[in-house]
């Protein structure tokens, strides 16, 4: 059978060709935008190494002189970071609060981020001279209020603020090509005499969910070190989360600070109002959203145009062949097996299109211009990709091929056969 068909698609050589080139190019275009979403959909699904569930961030200002509530009194007033230390203490005595922590540019998803140059005491300093990496500057219970653990299940809360880094993955990748992180030492470049231990190795750690993890470290702050920080910066300027034990809407987040009343003012420092970090995760992905919905309209339009171009090439290839059709019934051949072999047919030349694909598929490989950075180029990436393309395409010339044999099929044999 396999030799037949191969028979009648080089007998009929000069319209396939046409057919065939048609195949090449929307297979190479279904595959290119399959491999984008395959990519998009790997980096959504990956873990974040973190959790802003029930994570709200607290905005904090100042009472304004002739404000009621404004101390006048010298000997009334504390510096920011005391009087912020003095609230969040209160929050974490409250019944719905299970959490609370201070991060500075920091947090996930925070618009804001810092970066610090970074390299191994004992490696090349030739590799890493002059390379920055993003450095979060965090409070010990930071690591708590957005669940973060060590890469070992180990509670990051546990290391002293002020006592050393704790490294991602990555970072411990490029570092020391894998090896334990734990206890080594790294410093802020060559000739600088202060080594920092690494006390421990996160789970990776994504700035947001449509990038890869990147090399990052973090310090955590003492107790000492976040006052300091927050007098220098002004509380209303530093990252103040809570985790609430249980989901809250924005209402009931509300009337808790309102409960709350005046245990959320310090002097004239007082939380101002409250914002989920959820919506500040939406936020930062809108961008990434209203692009992947571009992309996904665009596809369906692309999708649409092949399906009624592949579908209506077959129809109308069958539709001409109506006298083959009569003949095959006529010689005794089943209505099943002459839709089969129509079906068949499509399918080989659909077929025998894959080895060119396959090339070009490596040369835009070999010159990067798939997505690589946030997925490499593995063979599950090519299966899901150029197989869904390939299935999808064997659909659409099942439907062009056998809808149409199937009323060719009701005539009878005699009838079909006047079509010669």
């Amino acid at each position: 059978m396999v030799r037949h068909l191969f028979t009648m698609i080089w007998n009929q050589r000069k319209q396939n060709g046409w057919i065939y080139a048609e195949l090449l190019l929307v297979l190479i275009g279904l595959w290119m935008i399959a491999d984008n979403f395959v990519v998009k959909f790997y980096s959504y699904t990956r873990p974040l190494g973190y959790d802003v569930e029930n994570c709200w961030r607290l905005s904090f200002d100042h009472y304004a002189p002739g404000a009621p509530e404004y101390v006048a009194d010298t000997t009334r007033q504390v510096g920011d970071g005391e009087g912020l230390d003095r609230i969040l203490n209160r929050l974490r005595r409250a019944p719905e609060v299970e959490e609370a922590c201070v991060a500075f540019w920091s947090s996930p998803y925070s618009p804001g981020n810092s970066w610090s140059s970074l390299m191994p005491c004992d490696g090349d300093t030739a590799v890493f001279k002059n390379r920055v990496f993003h450095r979060y500057q965090v409070s010990k219970e930071y690591y708590r209020v957005f669940r973060m653990q060590g890469k070992g299940g180990e509670d990051l809360s546990q290391f002293p603020g002020g006592g050393g880094y704790i490294v991602t993955p990555e970072m411990e990748e490029e570092f020391w090509d894998g090896a334990s992180a734990v206890g080594r030492e790294v410093c802020g470049g060559p000739g600088d005499t202060e080594w920092v231990k690494v006390l421990a190795v996160t789970t990776q750690v994504r700035e947001n969910d449509f990038v890869k993890p990147t090399p990052a470290f973090f310090y955590t702050l003492s107790e000492k070190e976040v006052a300091e920080f927050v007098d220098y910066v002004s509380a209303p300027s530093a990252e103040v989360s809570v985790r609430m034990k249980k989901e809250m809407t924005q209402e009931e987040m509300n009337a808790f600070l309102t409960r709350m009343g005046e245990q959320l003012s310090e002097g004239n420092l007082y939380v101002s109002g409250a914002e989920s970090w959820g919506n500040y995760r939406d936020n930062r992905l809108r961008y990434n959203w209203q692009q992947l919905g571009i992309r996904i309209l665009i596809a369906l339009f692309i999708l649409m145009n092949v399906f009624f171009g592949v579908t209506g090439t077959f129809w109308l290839r069958v539709q001409q062949r109506r006298a083959e059709t009569g003949l095959r019934m006529a010689l005794g051949s089943t209505r099943r097996q002459v839709g089969w072999w129509l079906t068949a047919e499509g399918w080989l030349l659909l077929t025998g299109v894959l080895p060119l694909v396959a090339v070009f598929i490596l040369n835009v490989w070999h010159m990067e211009l798939p997505d690589l950075d946030n997925l490499p180029f593995t063979w599950w990436r090519l299966v899901i990709g150029l197989g869904g393309s390939f299935l999808l395409m064997a659909l659409m010339i099942a439907i062009g091929t056998w809808l149409p044999a199937r009323r060719a099929m009701k005539l009878h044999p005699a009838e079909a056969l006047h079509y010669e």
